[in-house]
């Protein structure tokens, strides 16, 4: 089913059978691991958690849905990226949704549904910047 078709009237971003603790994981690309212009380390660019195009959700990897390890998931034509990681209690926290919605590739693929700021306020997603960690820091070439 086509995300960007569906009505948000018909999601339903609570589901229970996902715990406060469960670990929702977000791969990064590394073009998306930037340089701080204030202090010259390397950061999350806020599009880490922006919105897919046209829709109010974001996909995450529920890490005990998946049966995979970090190395697992980021194989093949993810080798080079990045792994972050936050409990699904600080989405949940900061106003957003989590609905378990598999695909052939992760059986652990989710969405992360709400509003995460526009491009003039990315205060939530600054939010997620700043509380979540590392699985795995992205290979920058």
């Amino acid at each position: 089913m086509n995300k960007s078709f569906m009505s948000d009237a018909l999601i339903s971003p609570i589901d229970n059978s996902i715990r406060d603790e469960a670990i929702l994981l977000r791969r990064v690309h590394p073009d998306l691991f930037v340089q701080d212009s204030s202090d010259g380390k390397h950061r999350l660019s806020s599009s880490v958690f922006q919105n897919d195009k046209g829709t109010l959700s974001l996909s995450v990897i529920i890490k005990d849905r998946t049966g995979l390890t970090i190395d697992q998931i980021l194989s093949g034509d993810y080798k080079d990226y990045g792994m972050a990681s936050f409990t699904a209690k600080f989405a949940r926290e900061n106003n957003q949704g989590i609905m378990h919605t598999p695909i052939q590739e992760y059986f652990g693929h989710g969405d992360l549904i709400g509003d995460k700021g526009t491009r003039k306020n990315k205060t939530i997603r600054y939010k997620f910047i700043k509380h979540c960690k590392f699985e795995r820091a992205p290979i920058i070439r």
